[in-house]
């Protein structure tokens, strides 16, 4: 029980006192049935052995419980999670990568949470000597969670019983192994699967530690859209593939993929957004601008963080009006400090103004909020270079 009770992998431990206080009971009942059988007094020093054995067991597994509770320091604002694709059970490959974009989206929302970037994640794993696109299992996780030097990994499995469909999410302090929080939610039937991993990425958010007027917030901004961007598993099964690619540099491999999530879903507004970027990374101008405006037609449709998002880069590349731009990327900053996307999109504004000190100054804020991206780097060392700060631009290049 005690090695049950330690065991490294989250899948291989009990997931609650209760189950441990069964299997114990459970252990006791079979030593009593072993032993019985022999004189009626000895029979009940038996039973009463057991029973304070399988009360001292308890108290042991109890001990190694609170003491790993103990271990585990509480997530803050200041920690980072590394994401773990889901365990299907079920059968059923629609779920396969499906589910962890959309509790990407879900914990997106959080100003207090801070995901490790997929690219992040992808330039880890290959430095660990395996294959760019690798499925991040469990394990894998774990292992770019330790060589990163964050705080913890998050996953969820998924298992169906008879109709009904369990999601369970689980974030795992990867220093000491002590689960930090788990959340559980049902689904009905496969079409409410999203829904129940919205309502479990909520509680997973409390149980974190972020403040309830945070999420009630976040709650508000999305009223209308209580669950990720998309109800269509596939769509989102195919947007995973297809930013997979893009996060390794290959966005014309990607692009045919964004391009099947939106036949699956033409209002998935995200996905709009997101070819229209890979577009803009092949140099398919005209294509972008489409992209981008369908994007804008939907962001009624997206959560704020998506809003604004979409909102500065087509006021930037579409519209042309810059200063909209600004406000969109200064509100994003504003609304999520921890997110370098909004620095991003003031360095590219900046820079397009020829205005090289405002675009260094961003250019800064999002290396320091996201380091190992070499593509942040470089944007840095391309910044120093043109303000002929060549000491400083060498200096960044030194440390790559």
């Amino acid at each position: 029980v005690i090695e049950r009770c330690l065991a490294i992998e989250p899948d291989e431990r009990w997931q609650s006192a209760t189950d441990v206080a069964a299997e114990l009971a459970l252990a006791g009942a079979d030593s009593v049935r072993a032993r019985s059988g022999s004189r009626p007094q000895a029979g009940i020093r038996v039973k009463y052995a057991a029973g304070i054995a399988a009360i001292s067991l308890v108290l042991i597994a109890g001990g190694v419980f609170l003491w790993q509770q103990a271990q585990a320091a509480p997530f803050t604002d200041k920690d980072v999670l590394v994401m773990a694709d889901f365990t299907n059970t079920t059968a059923d490959s629609a779920f396969d990568g499906a589910l962890r974009q959309a509790l990407a989206f879900e914990l997106e929302q959080s100003p207090y949470l801070k995901i490790m970037d997929d690219q992040e994640v992808n330039q880890t794993v290959q430095l660990m000597g395996r294959p760019a696109g690798q499925r991040i299992t469990n394990g894998i996780a774990h292992e770019v969670c330790v060589r990163t030097g964050q705080k913890a990994t998050i996953g969820g499995s998924i298992t169906v019983l008879t109709k009904t469909y369990q999601i369970a999410l689980q974030a795992i302090n990867c220093q000491t192994g002590a689960t930090l929080a788990r959340e559980q939610a049902e689904a009905e039937d496969k079409d409410h699967v999203l829904k129940a991993l919205a309502q479990a990425a909520k509680g997973m958010r409390a149980k974190l530690g972020e403040s309830l007027p945070s999420i009630q917030k976040t709650d508000r901004l999305w009223a209308n859209n209580n669950e990720v961007t998309t109800n269509s598993l596939e769509a989102l099964k195919a947007y995973q593939l297809g930013m997979d690619l893009v996060g390794q540099n290959s966005p014309r491999e990607g692009i045919p993929h964004l391009q099947r999530a939106i036949e699956l879903d033409p209002n998935f507004a995200s996905a709009h957004f997101s070819l229209g970027i890979a577009y803009s990374n092949t140099g398919q101008l005209a294509l972008r601008k489409e992209s981008f405006t369908k994007a804008f037609a939907l962001i009624d449709r997206v959560s704020e963080r998506e809003r604004l998002g979409i909102s500065g880069l087509y006021y930037k590349s579409v519209t042309g009006e810059l200063n909209k731009a600004i406000d969109a990327a200064q509100m994003l900053v504003r609304a999520y400090p921890r997110s370098a996307g909004g620095h991003n999109l003031l360095f590219v504004i900046y820079l397009a103004r020829g205005e090289y000190e405002k675009a260094l100054e961003h250019s800064l804020e999002e290396a320091r909020l996201e380091p190992r991206i070499s593509v942040n780097q470089g944007n840095l060392i391309n910044m120093y270079v043109a303000l002929d700060r060549f000491d400083e631009a060498k200096a960044v290049s030194e440390r790559l």
